[in-house]
């Protein structure tokens, strides 16, 4: 691939870090947060049948907010299709043989007498917080209606826009200074710390890699001879830079590694990468430069005349695009900081602690490059699954051989394919 065109993709991944860390995460409807964190022990549950109780205020008094707030809880919980979830009006009448309509508070007695009228496995219910900026602090349980034990809480800020029934203009809100003592047998859930982390886990293997190597040898000083390069052609050895691109590779191991996706939000995560991939000049028919002019062809007549190999740490981003609860399509952008092993059998250097001009040469360097993947997750579980994707990858670096004022560099190119084995950890 032409110089230019590397240009523009590496510029193109910068635009697309700076623009991603720029922009704010995608917010999510905090009532759809809570909806997701109880999804997500619905596979605990045997029928999944849940009631979803109107919240209360902590600090008393009767007001349309629990209710909205469960409505648009059970709202979200149908969209997700996780649970079955019982209608307000059953839910009302039995809140109103067991008197719990106005204190709100369940017991374990009140929450098997629910369960048992209601056939439910389980109940949502919690209180709401209002604090001094409009905002109601949203805190819920899911309770087993046979233990009455909280099998999940989750809590969020959510703005009010309903009002509390004989609210007077010159009402107080609630302070941290005033004390509320909760009844005995009532959970009160911990201050909110958000949803806990996603960690996505790719172990990965490269099942098809198409690569190309730039190579260049350079001293303005001394300048370059065929015999120190271990080149043979009519050429004279007049030149100080010889050059070649788009040189095809060939690889002993495909590309493997492991990609820990560590997700903000469910839109939104931040990649580090561990990889190892090692390409070589293969035997080929090639043009060359000379000084940055175009000469005729060039025959390299073995597979092993240039080779590097790369262990590779990549940080980025990886934006993520669910499309059912079990599939995703994702993408990312990541630079990449690269131990580059390379070795070159008939190259003349000073490599290895050698103060004689021989070959071989070899050494490790640090390089730089980025990888652009574009792809899939497929779940068979919550937690396991598989996934496959395409990447763009360009990792470059510097060497001297050891060689007063030589500015040698190699940069390779590939366009691959991996799958592997994808795990889910919250």
């Amino acid at each position: 691939m032409k110089n230019y065109t590397k240009i523009i993709f590496g510029l193109l991944s910068i635009v697309i870090c700076v623009s991603f860390f720029a922009l704010p995460a995608v917010a999510e409807d905090p009532y759809k947060t809570i909806a997701r964190e109880f999804s997500k022990y619905a596979s605990k549950l045997t029928t999944r049948k849940i009631a979803v109780i109107p919240f209360t205020y902590v600090e008393g008094g009767e007001a349309s907010g629990g209710t909205i707030v469960s409505e648009r809880i059970i709202t979200q919980l149908v969209n997700l299709g996780e649970f079955e979830v019982v209608e307000r009006a059953q839910i009302e009448k039995v809140l109103k043989e067991l008197n719990l309509q106005t204190t709100g508070i369940i017991d374990q007695s009140s929450a098997k007498e629910i369960g048992k009228i209601l056939g439910v496995e389980a109940i949502i219910t919690g209180s709401l917080i209002q604090k001094t900026n409009g905002l109601v602090e949203v805190n819920a349980r899911l309770i087993s209606t046979e233990t009455a034990k909280v099998l999940c809480a989750s809590g969020v800020n959510v703005e009010r826009d309903w009002n509390v029934k004989g609210e007077a203009q010159t009402q107080q809100y609630y302070t941290p200074t005033q004390q509320y003592s909760a009844p005995a047998n009532e959970y009160v859930a911990p201050a909110y710390q958000g949803p806990a982390p996603v960690v996505i886990i790719d172990i990965m293997g490269g099942v098809y890699n198409n690569s190309t190597m730039d190579l260049e040898f350079s001293n303005s000083y001394y300048g370059q001879k065929k015999d120190w390069l271990g080149l043979t052609g009519s050429f004279s050895d007049g030149f100080t830079k010889i050059e070649w691109r788009d040189l095809g590779t060939i690889s002993s191991l495909p590309p493997l590694g492991v990609r820990f996706g560590i997700m903000a939000s469910e839109y939104l995560g931040f990649l580090m990468e561990f990889s190892y991939s090692s390409y070589a000049i293969n035997s080929q028919t090639t043009t060359f430069w000379l000084d940055g002019v175009k000469q005729g062809t060039f025959y390299f007549s073995t597979d092993d005349y240039f080779k590097v190999n790369f262990f590779t740490m990549g940080f980025g981003i990886l934006p993520v695009i669910p499309i059912g609860k079990n599939f995703d399509i994702f993408f990312g952008a990541a630079l990449n900081m690269n131990l580059c092993f390379w070795e070159a059998p008939y190259v003349k250097g000073y490599t290895g602690g050698s103060n004689v001009f021989l070959a071989p040469s070899e050494d490790m360097e640090l390089g730089f490059g980025f990888t652009v993947p574009v792809g899939m997750h497929i779940y068979f579980t919550d937690g396991f699954g598989i996934f496959a994707e395409g990447r763009y990858t360009y990792n470059t670096f510097n060497f001297t051989r050891t060689v007063d004022d030589e500015n040698d560099k190699a940069g390779v190119t590939s366009l691959s394919a991996f799958a592997g084995l994808s795990f889910k950890v919250r």
